[in-house]
């Protein structure tokens, strides 16, 4: 799923095979996904995009790091949408534009 589809709020049960293995359906074939494990006990996939380390610049590589650095301090936290929602407005002046 991508951003542009919103958030999907389906649910399915899903068994584990034999083979230890999940199908997710033919819509997200060869997609990669990362796995983060809860602390209780569930599992999280969350959708990435893999690229060779021959594809970075030196530049990139120092991003990278300094943003996986930055990461590692900062772990993920849910947001307060309306929180957002309201800074954002603040942001934006009064919410409307005027002088077009």
């Amino acid at each position: 799923m991508n951003a542009e589809q919103g958030v999907n709020t389906e649910t399915d049960i899903k068994r584990v095979g034999k083979s230890g293995q999940i199908s997710l359906g033919k819509q997200l074939a060869g997609q990669y996904f990362r796995e983060q494990r809860q602390e209780d006990g569930s599992i999280v996939l969350v959708p990435v995009v893999v690229i060779s380390k021959s594809h970075w610049s030196v530049r990139d590589e120092g991003k990278i790091r300094k943003a996986i650095a930055w990461a590692a301090k900062h772990p993920a936290k849910e947001s307060d949408v309306d929180e957002l929602a309201v800074k954002a407005e603040k942001k934006s002046g009064s919410g409307t534009r005027r002088g077009r």
